[in-house]
Protein backbone atom coordinates (compact mmCIF):
# COMPACT_ATOMS: atom_id res chain seq x y z
CA UNK A 1 0.00 0.00 0.00
CA UNK A 2 1.45 3.49 -1.06
CA UNK A 3 2.65 5.12 2.43
CA UNK A 4 0.54 8.28 1.72
CA UNK A 5 -2.60 6.52 1.93
CA UNK A 6 -1.27 4.29 5.00
CA UNK A 7 -0.16 7.50 6.76
CA UNK A 8 -4.16 8.84 6.23
CA UNK A 9 -5.69 5.35 7.64
CA UNK A 10 -3.27 5.35 10.32
CA UNK A 11 -4.51 9.13 11.48
CA UNK A 12 -7.56 8.42 10.44
CA UNK A 13 -7.57 4.98 12.96
CA UNK A 14 -5.74 7.22 15.68
CA UNK A 15 -7.65 10.02 15.73
CA UNK A 16 -10.70 7.92 16.07
CA UNK A 17 -8.76 5.91 19.31
CA UNK A 18 -8.48 9.07 20.78
CA UNK A 19 -12.24 9.54 21.47
CA UNK A 20 -13.86 8.06 24.45
CA UNK A 21 -16.88 6.14 23.28
CA UNK A 22 -20.22 6.36 25.72
CA UNK A 23 -21.30 2.97 25.13
CA UNK A 24 -20.01 -0.04 24.11
CA UNK A 25 -22.05 -1.15 19.90
CA UNK A 26 -23.58 -4.10 19.24
CA UNK A 27 -22.47 -6.01 16.21
CA UNK A 28 -21.17 -3.55 13.85
CA UNK A 29 -21.84 -5.20 10.85
CA UNK A 30 -25.48 -3.94 11.23
CA UNK A 31 -23.74 -1.29 9.04
CA UNK A 32 -22.58 -2.61 6.68
CA UNK A 33 -25.41 -2.47 3.96
CA UNK A 34 -25.75 1.19 4.85
CA UNK A 35 -22.45 2.38 3.78
CA UNK A 36 -22.07 1.09 0.03
CA UNK A 37 -20.38 2.76 -2.88
CA UNK A 38 -23.80 3.57 -4.05
CA UNK A 39 -25.02 4.73 -0.98
CA UNK A 40 -21.92 6.98 -0.19
CA UNK A 41 -21.67 7.67 -3.92
CA UNK A 42 -25.30 7.72 -5.57
CA UNK A 43 -23.68 9.16 -8.75
CA UNK A 44 -22.61 6.10 -11.20
CA UNK A 45 -19.82 8.20 -12.61
CA UNK A 46 -18.84 9.30 -9.28
CA UNK A 47 -19.08 5.69 -7.69
CA UNK A 48 -16.36 4.28 -11.22
CA UNK A 49 -13.90 6.62 -9.67
CA UNK A 50 -13.53 4.55 -6.42
CA UNK A 51 -12.20 1.11 -5.18
CA UNK A 52 -14.42 0.51 -1.66
CA UNK A 53 -11.58 -1.47 0.39
CA UNK A 54 -13.18 -4.33 2.94
CA UNK A 55 -14.42 -2.92 6.22
CA UNK A 56 -12.58 -3.25 9.66
CA UNK A 57 -13.29 -3.05 13.79
CA UNK A 58 -11.07 -1.84 15.38
CA UNK A 59 -11.79 -0.94 19.33
CA UNK A 60 -15.61 -0.31 18.95
CA UNK A 61 -15.66 1.48 15.76
CA UNK A 62 -16.06 0.34 12.17
CA UNK A 63 -14.26 2.26 9.03
CA UNK A 64 -15.40 1.68 5.63
CA UNK A 65 -12.75 3.42 3.50
CA UNK A 66 -12.56 4.06 -0.56
CA UNK A 67 -9.80 4.93 -2.36
CA UNK A 68 -10.23 6.57 -5.77
CA UNK A 69 -8.84 4.62 -8.60
CA UNK A 70 -5.78 5.38 -10.16
CA UNK A 71 -6.01 8.66 -12.94
CA UNK A 72 -3.89 10.06 -15.01
CA UNK A 73 -2.13 12.72 -13.76
CA UNK A 74 -1.64 10.70 -10.32
CA UNK A 75 1.69 9.13 -8.69
CA UNK A 76 1.33 6.18 -7.70
CA UNK A 77 3.69 6.10 -5.25
CA UNK A 78 2.59 9.73 -4.31
CA UNK A 79 -1.41 11.00 -5.06
CA UNK A 80 -4.20 9.84 -3.30
CA UNK A 81 -8.09 10.47 -2.35
CA UNK A 82 -9.23 8.61 0.17
CA UNK A 83 -13.15 8.97 1.26
CA UNK A 84 -13.50 7.10 5.10
CA UNK A 85 -17.18 6.28 6.38
CA UNK A 86 -16.70 5.76 9.93
CA UNK A 87 -19.39 4.75 12.95
CA UNK A 88 -18.85 4.72 16.67
CA UNK A 89 -21.25 4.46 19.74
CA UNK A 90 -22.92 7.96 20.47
CA UNK A 91 -20.92 10.89 21.94
CA UNK A 92 -17.41 9.52 20.04
CA UNK A 93 -17.27 12.30 18.07
CA UNK A 94 -20.74 13.86 18.37
CA UNK A 95 -20.40 16.05 22.06
CA UNK A 96 -23.75 18.08 21.14
CA UNK A 97 -26.28 16.67 18.74
CA UNK A 98 -28.06 19.22 18.75
CA UNK A 99 -25.22 22.07 17.61
CA UNK A 100 -24.39 22.29 14.11
CA UNK A 101 -21.01 19.63 13.73
CA UNK A 102 -18.27 21.89 11.54
CA UNK A 103 -15.90 20.32 8.79
CA UNK A 104 -12.94 20.31 10.74
CA UNK A 105 -9.28 18.92 9.40
CA UNK A 106 -5.84 19.82 8.93
CA UNK A 107 -3.03 20.15 5.68
CA UNK A 108 -0.05 20.12 5.18
CA UNK A 109 2.91 19.53 1.94
CA UNK A 110 1.90 15.87 2.48
CA UNK A 111 -1.83 16.21 1.99
CA UNK A 112 -5.16 17.31 4.17
CA UNK A 113 -7.64 16.45 5.35
CA UNK A 114 -10.90 16.57 6.63
CA UNK A 115 -14.06 15.06 8.38
CA UNK A 116 -17.84 16.06 9.44
CA UNK A 117 -19.57 13.90 12.15
CA UNK A 118 -23.35 13.55 12.80
CA UNK A 119 -24.97 11.67 15.34
CA UNK A 120 -28.25 9.39 15.42
CA UNK A 121 -31.64 10.55 16.16
CA UNK A 122 -31.73 8.40 19.24
CA UNK A 123 -27.98 8.88 20.46
CA UNK A 124 -26.82 5.31 19.82
CA UNK A 125 -24.26 5.67 17.10
CA UNK A 126 -22.12 8.63 15.72
CA UNK A 127 -20.96 8.46 11.90
CA UNK A 128 -17.74 10.24 10.74
CA UNK A 129 -16.89 11.07 7.77
CA UNK A 130 -13.59 12.06 6.22
CA UNK A 131 -11.91 12.69 3.22
CA UNK A 132 -7.60 12.54 2.52
CA UNK A 133 -6.04 13.77 -0.28
CA UNK A 134 -3.24 14.58 -2.07
CA UNK A 135 -3.56 15.40 -5.88
CA UNK A 136 -1.62 17.06 -8.63
CA UNK A 137 -3.72 20.36 -9.94
CA UNK A 138 -4.13 18.21 -13.07
CA UNK A 139 -6.46 15.66 -11.81
CA UNK A 140 -9.92 16.92 -10.46
CA UNK A 141 -12.28 15.01 -8.44
CA UNK A 142 -16.03 15.52 -8.21
CA UNK A 143 -17.13 17.26 -5.21
CA UNK A 144 -18.16 15.89 -1.71
CA UNK A 145 -20.47 16.94 0.49
CA UNK A 146 -19.24 15.09 3.73
CA UNK A 147 -21.99 16.87 5.97
CA UNK A 148 -24.84 15.59 3.12
CA UNK A 149 -23.01 11.90 3.36
CA UNK A 150 -22.86 11.82 7.11
CA UNK A 151 -26.89 13.39 7.20
CA UNK A 152 -27.77 10.58 4.75
CA UNK A 153 -26.20 7.84 6.60
CA UNK A 154 -28.01 8.71 9.71
CA UNK A 155 -31.11 8.65 7.70
CA UNK A 156 -30.12 5.32 6.18
CA UNK A 157 -29.65 3.97 10.36
CA UNK A 158 -33.19 5.49 10.87
CA UNK A 159 -35.19 3.78 8.32
CA UNK A 160 -32.93 0.60 8.51
CA UNK A 161 -33.79 0.79 12.73
CA UNK A 162 -37.70 1.22 12.44
CA UNK A 163 -39.75 -1.62 12.12
CA UNK A 164 -39.16 -1.53 8.22
CA UNK A 165 -35.49 -2.66 6.72
CA UNK A 166 -36.48 -0.24 3.26
CA UNK A 167 -33.11 -0.92 0.12
CA UNK A 168 -30.33 1.33 1.60
CA UNK A 169 -29.45 2.96 -1.78
CA UNK A 170 -31.05 6.07 -2.13
CA UNK A 171 -30.64 9.77 -3.93
CA UNK A 172 -28.59 11.66 -1.51
CA UNK A 173 -30.05 14.78 -0.38
CA UNK A 174 -28.87 17.45 1.98
CA UNK A 175 -31.01 17.24 5.59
Amino acid sequence: MNPWRRSFLFVSMAWAAGATPAAQPKDLTFFDPLVTAATVFPDAGQRKLYEPVRAETHDGQRTYTFIARHRRGMNAKRHFHIVTVQWAPGGTWVKDAAAMQPVSGMGGPNGGFVYTAAQTDDGAYDVRVGLGELLPDSVEMPDLHLSAIAHHMVRLYRLRSGPQAPNPAGALTPP
